[in-house]
């Protein structure tokens, strides 16, 4: 029987620029997939980049925590937006993640689906980028959330701040061409 990983974060000083592009390649294949198999549409589908204030209803355009107040608590990803829902013809998926606030105060980024986060999607170590001064990793895998799902992205305090946590996400919302989008 042969031992199988759990997922996990790759600093990005460990990855080619053409690893980079098949880390984002996969993504894309991953939630490309996943949307055929489960929204009924003709035609073609696009990707693009979430915005957080249009598709998440962030206060700002930015990857913020809520204010780090209490070690070993986690925090949602999406400023005061605790659980945003993928919309029912979408599907989302993330790639990557930086830490843009130094020191840096957080330990772990939590995927889970569901209010209360009853499935679990990923867990990843960022102390692992730390530990080389890095900011930036790739996912071994991409974490892919289907159609109406919610989304529960957190990361986990390990340096008490009082302030918001810069965490960048790398990722797409993929979603059929139509009248809204077109490609």
């Amino acid at each position: 029987m042969a031992l199988k990983t759990r997922e996990y974060l790759i600093p990005t000083d460990e990855i080619t620029l053409t690893n980079q592009a098949m880390f984002r390649e996969k993504a894309l294949i991953a939630a490309e997939n996943m949307a055929r198999d489960r929204i009924a549409a003709q035609g073609e589908y696009i990707a693009r980049p979430p915005q957080n204030i249009a598709d998440f209803g962030t206060v700002l355009d930015q990857w913020n925590t809520a204010a780090l107040a209490v070690l070993g608590t986690a925090y949602t990803v999406f400023q005061a937006v605790a659980n945003p829902a993928v919309g029912l013809r979408q599907v989302v998926v993330w790639y990557k993640v930086g830490v843009e606030t130094a020191p840096p105060p957080v330990s772990l980024l939590l995927f889970q689906e569901g209010a209360g986060g009853r499935t679990t999607f990923g867990i990843f170590d960022l102390e692992q980028l730390y530990a080389k001064q890095q900011t930036e990793g790739y996912f071994s895998e991409p974490v892919v959330y289907p159609p109406g799902s919610v989304m529960l992205i957190t990361a986990v305090c390990r340096i008490v701040t009082g302030a918001a946590c810069r965490l960048p996400l790398g990722g797409f919302i993929v979603e059929p061409t139509g009248p809204q989008i077109s490609g």
